[in-house]
């Protein structure tokens, strides 16, 4: 049986040693989710939501996809209901059109690229859209399955492989944007590296 789902069913059956272990492989990828969306906020009190929101709803987990994607499908639950707290006072809340620097995030994972190119494409990935940055966000930084997506979307995997395409056309279109005549070299698969390479920093430094 998988590891998590094993700590899943135990934690749901009162097993306390089994929870701060699900908790503790998990909370560094919740944390960086959340810190990476907001500027001047307690992050913790969100990730704490996340695992209360999990403790409510055993059972309804369909072991379809992974406890780690069901945990991302929480947390993108929680944020989005903080982002729409937030913009009572603004026009409204748009995932499809606004971007995280949009939303003031100052970008946790900017603190920690030695590499230009790395610290490049992240700038670019917090320009696009926020249901575009989640996308190639959980597939490349999270590294949640085709599968796994396509669960917590409830959609078929052929959608979420044409959404990473969109996805990742949108990235080279914002760093087009940024550098201009210096964005030739991101053709598709120096996008693919350097968001897996960005992946092994931020987690390493983490």
């Amino acid at each position: 049986m998988d590891a998590d789902l094993d700590l899943y069913q135990k934690w749901s059956r009162g097993d306390n040693a089994a929870a701060q272990t699900l908790i503790k492989r998990h909370i560094t990828n919740l944390r960086l989710f959340f810190d990476e969306r907001l500027r001047g906020h307690d992050t913790e009190d969100l990730v704490n939501e996340v695992f209360a929101r999990l403790m409510e709803g055993f059972g309804r987990f369909e072991q379809r996809g992974t406890v780690k994607g069901y945990l991302l499908g929480i947390a993108r639950n929680v944020w989005r209901g903080k982002a729409r707290e937030l913009a009572q006072h603004r026009e409204r809340f748009d995932p499809l059109r606004e971007s995280i620097v949009q939303w003031g995030g100052h970008g946790a994972t900017s603190l920690v690229m030695e590499e230009q190119k790395q610290q490049l494409l992240l700038d670019g990935l917090r320009r696009i859209p926020i249901d575009k940055h989640e996308l190639l966000e959980f597939y490349y930084i999270h590294d949640l399955s085709v599968r796994d997506i396509a669960v917590q979307d409830q959609v078929p995997e052929g959608t979420v492989k044409s959404r990473l395409s969109a996805a990742r056309a949108a990235l080279k279109q914002a760093l087009i944007e940024l550098l201009g005549l210096g964005s030739e070299s991101w053709t598709d698969e120096t996008i693919e590296a350097t968001l897996l390479q960005a992946k092994r920093a931020i987690f390493g430094y983490r």
